[in-house]
């Protein structure tokens, strides 16, 4: 499932880095991880605190808060703004729609749903431990 969200989701990441986790979020993001590709499982690091993560940044992209140069009230409006122009590109992704005829051939789903399938591949996995 991890395989195909990743394959699924339009935007690529270079490394995402959390710091100052709560305690509840480890064991959810190592399920998480134990499902991810190992390509994805390599770009996520976590931290125990903020100063531990901070030097893995460059000064121009910490905020100020963190002895950075960039500001953070000016990074959100620039943000928020860029949310506003591509508003219409994102209500136009909830429109879209699969051609279910043109991709069952490829997918080869021989009358099994995608649950269906997800399923069969978890069990094999708990199968071959």
């Amino acid at each position: 499932m991890m395989e195909a969200y990743s394959h699924s989701y339009p935007l690529r990441y270079g490394d995402i880095h959390s710091a100052a986790l709560p305690k509840f979020a480890l064991p959810v993001i190592d399920t998480f991880l134990s499902f991810a590709n190992p390509k994805l499982r390599e770009k996520i690091s976590c931290y125990s605190t903020v100063a531990e993560m901070e030097k893995y940044f460059e000064t121009p992209l910490k905020p100020t808060l963190y002895g950075g140069a960039l500001n953070l009230e000016e990074a959100n409006r620039d943000l928020w703004k860029r949310f506003e122009e591509q508003r219409e590109v994102v209500l136009g992704l909830d429109r879209m729609e699969i051609d279910l005829d043109y991709y069952s051939s490829r997918w080869n789903f021989e009358g099994t749903t995608p649950d269906e399938i997800a399923a069969g591949a978890m069990f094999k996995r708990l199968s071959m431990c």
